[in-house]
């Protein structure tokens, strides 16, 4: 089924706020850190960012973590500033794609949310969101609108 756009109300809310509400009603918010799915979510993305399909990118996220990430589990000293530091520059390193691409960064994030927001589904037993993919649920689904997110 080809992605309608369609236009949801979403109030002006800041990046950190949209992504606490999908966080919210999704019930992650209640979830520990977990490194292991943090790791294969962000791998899955970077694979699609490659053009993978997204069962592909599932399989090669978790077969990845597998062979290089799973042998280190233990080894290291892990701690919150080691954790938040990765995390964070992750996110430097994605707004500056972002702008490499010519876009707002800001903007990108939030039209992203509300992408992500519009889809409805349930946490699976990996902790996992997933999507709805119904025609009723579908047809419901906001598409990014990255045109709109272009640097003047």
């Amino acid at each position: 089924m080809e992605r309608k756009k369609k236009v949801t109300k979403v109030q002006e809310k800041t990046y950190y706020e949209l992504c606490e509400q999908f966080m919210v009603e999704r019930g992650l918010d209640k979830q520990k850190a977990d490194f292991a799915l943090y790791t294969t979510n962000v791998l899955e993305e970077l694979f699609e960012g490659f053009g993978l399909d997204r069962t592909s990118a599932k399989q090669n996220s978790k077969s990845l973590y597998k062979q290089i990430f799973k042998p280190l589990e233990g080894k290291f000293k892990v701690n919150l500033d080691i954790m938040a530091d990765s995390a964070s520059d992750i996110k430097v390193f994605s707004n500056q794609m972002q702008y490499n691409l010519g876009l707002d960064p800001e903007k990108a994030d939030k039209e992203t949310c509300k992408e992500i927001l519009s889809r409805e589904g349930s946490l699976n037993s990996e902790g996992r969101f997933v999507k709805d993919m119904s025609e009723e649920a579908q047809a419901k689904w906001y598409s990014a609108d990255y045109e709109s997110c272009k640097r003047k």
